[in-house]
């Protein structure tokens, strides 16, 4: 082999190598994207919201969307020198479930699970009992339950 072909070899080398890099970039890029929320998947998002109903058996409602646009945030990956407070949109969702106490759980482990940084605001389970007019409470095995969440979606732009 000549110095002239060896040298095209490392060249085409590297050009495959910043190829495949470009790619993979790429596809970084694009599952990183999927875990932030823009107004364009906002309505997918609150519809996989509400389809949690079929995966839990609770049934979901949104009962409140809305945007934050002054929402002061700390970079928890700040080393302590940079701690700085960020402000950017956030996504505000209040939604309202109803359920078993299973369901309710099982719906409230999923919506911890979503893969978007999320800080739940308020929650709020409550049960409903059944009372005779004479204030005795009548035993029920599968009482229904509410669910009452806040959600703050931080990656959100």
């Amino acid at each position: 082999m000549t110095q002239e072909s060896t040298k095209l070899e490392e060249a085409r080398s590297i050009s495959n190598e910043a190829r495949r890099a470009a790619l993979e970039t790429e596809a970084s890029l694009k599952s990183l994207s999927s875990h932030i929320l823009t107004n364009e998947t906002v309505a997918v998002f609150l519809s996989d919201l509400e389809s949690l109903s079929g995966t839990t058996g609770a049934e979901v409602m949104i009962s409140d969307v809305s945007v934050s646009e002054k929402s002061a945030v700390l970079d928890p990956k700040a080393t302590a020198a940079q701690k700085k407070l960020e402000v950017k949109p956030t996504l505000l969702v209040s939604l309202n479930a109803v359920g078993t106490y299973a369901e309710i759980y099982k719906l409230a482990q999923l919506i911890e699970l979503l893969p978007y940084e999320v800080s739940i605001t308020n929650e709020q389970m409550t049960v409903k009992r059944e009372t005779l007019s004479e204030g005795e409470v009548v035993y029920n095995p599968n009482p229904e339950w509410t669910l009452a969440l806040s959600l703050v979606i931080h990656s959100y732009e």
